[in-house]
């Protein structure tokens, strides 16, 4: 199949990553992919033998005028190309695979990442595609219920993540200075919804008791001066440190002793499922696809949302217990095998995409 994965952007972040991931997967299984966006800093990762064609469609309305500017571009890159389906990533590019779908009678299927709010340009452009992905079951009721999406139509696909052995990489302890004490360590964006103000301030309280420990925030965004003062506002700055985007996570990932997630809204956590692919003790809300994954006291614990004091006596408590945290590690690695392996992502990802041209066929 020649596939065409239709995105808004391709920064750091949990729908680039599952783009990786599928490509690869994708090409390994003897398809032609071609990604399309406005690009960003994961173009770096991109699988050698992918197409990269880019296109400015970074907006946040479906109204915008780029969206009309991109059509002849895109339907010409389709021609070319010869796709044969489109795989639309975005709120904003659900809106465009429908018109090129329209116009050029190329089916097209959608993943919907998370949740978002029915608001005018959602309700005006519907727009979900032959099949629409939802990542959780908490994301398939959120297209029922929200936007009554037919259930006929949404197939549940979890995320998937390869399942490595790994151990720390010395360069990288060395580089910031972790070769002494505790690692707590979050993943992700830096806005609101991703709970970090929550989780500086239960490090805060966790510091108070526990001093060989750090906070290790890995990722970029709006609310990093924000955390940063914060953390200075706390008197915890020299025991939080963040250290933005990085590319190749995977060698900073296994520095990190105790992972926390505690976001506010989740659709499934890719982040969360990669921390615990290489078996880390994992802290996280209760909110979304999360309780999907995390068995609470099991394969990690759960805490409810913006809860500081929950979330401070979790992390004291794998502190001072390394055997239960290692032992959740263990048992969060397995649920990964057996359930969030990429092979069975891209598989049944695969499987969508024949059924879609068969029945377009």
């Amino acid at each position: 199949m020649n596939i065409l994965l239709l995105s808004t952007h391709f920064d750091l972040g949990g729908i680039s990553q599952y783009q990786l991931n599928l490509c690869r997967g994708l090409i390994e299984r003897g398809h032609k992919v071609v990604l399309s966006s406005a690009g960003g800093n994961c173009l770096k990762k991109l699988n050698r033998r992918a197409v990269f064609f880019p296109v400015d469609i970074r907006t946040k309305s479906e109204l915008s005028p780029k969206l009309i500017l991109a059509l002849p571009k895109l339907i010409n890159l389709i021609r070319r190309s010869k796709i044969e389906i489109i795989h639309a990533q975005t709120r904003i590019t659900q809106v465009l695979a429908f018109y090129l779908s329209l116009l050029l009678k190329v089916p097209f299927v959608s993943t919907c990442h998370g949740f978002f709010r029915p608001h005018l340009g959602r309700r005006i452009f519907p727009c979900w595609g032959e099949k629409v992905i939802a990542i959780s079951r908490g994301v398939k009721r959120h297209l029922i219920e929200n936007f009554r999406v037919d259930a006929d139509r949404i197939v549940l696909i979890p995320n998937g993540v390869e399942v490595k052995e790994t151990v720390p990489d010395k360069e990288m302890l060395s580089r910031y200075n972790l070769k002494q004490g505790k690692v707590v360590g979050f993943v992700g964006r830096l806005s609101s919804v991703k709970g970090l103000q929550y989780l500086i301030r239960a490090m805060e309280r966790v510091l108070r008791e526990e001093q060989e420990v750090r906070l290790v925030i890995i990722g970029e965004g709006r609310m990093e001066s924000e955390l940063r003062r914060l953390s200075e506002d706390l008197d915890i700055s020299e025991k939080v440190l963040f250290l933005g985007a990085i590319l190749d996570v995977e060698r900073v990932l296994p520095l990190i002793d105790i992972f926390v997630f505690p976001s506010l809204q989740e659709g499934l956590g890719l982040a969360l499922l990669e921390a615990m692919a290489i078996g880390k003790p994992v802290i996280a809300s209760d909110v979304g696809g999360i309780s999907e994954i995390i068995s609470s006291e099991k394969n990690g614990l759960l805490v409810p949302p913006k809860d500081i004091e929950g979330l401070s006596k979790a992390i004291q408590r794998l502190l001072r217990n390394p055997d239960v945290a290692a032992q959740m590690g263990k048992q969060a690695q397995e649920t990964v095998k057996r359930r969030f392996f990429l092979e069975r992502m891209v598989k049944d990802t695969e499987e969508v995409y024949k059924q879609v041209l068969s029945k377009e066929g």
